[in-house]
């Protein structure tokens, strides 16, 4: 984990937990935001446009970043 540049001397930074894997809460987010279904959110993923990965399956993986 990557700590905080900020460096406060009377008030420690302290962590709650890890950030988001990438890609982690998209589904949420295009859902819930947006209002997209299941079937657009699997659409979107076969294309290649998004990668759906919950927080069992980003736990311990690192994902691929296409770079064009």
């Amino acid at each position: 984990m990557i700590g905080s540049p900020i460096k406060l001397s009377d008030t420690p930074v302290t962590y709650a937990a890890a950030p988001p894997m990438l890609g982690q809460h998209t589904d949420a987010v295009l859902r819930e935001q947006l209002g997209l279904t299941q079937a657009q959110l699997d659409s979107l993923s076969s294309a290649g446009i998004i990668s759906q990965l919950g927080p069992q399956e980003a736990k311990g993986k690192t994902p691929k970043i296409a770079v064009d």
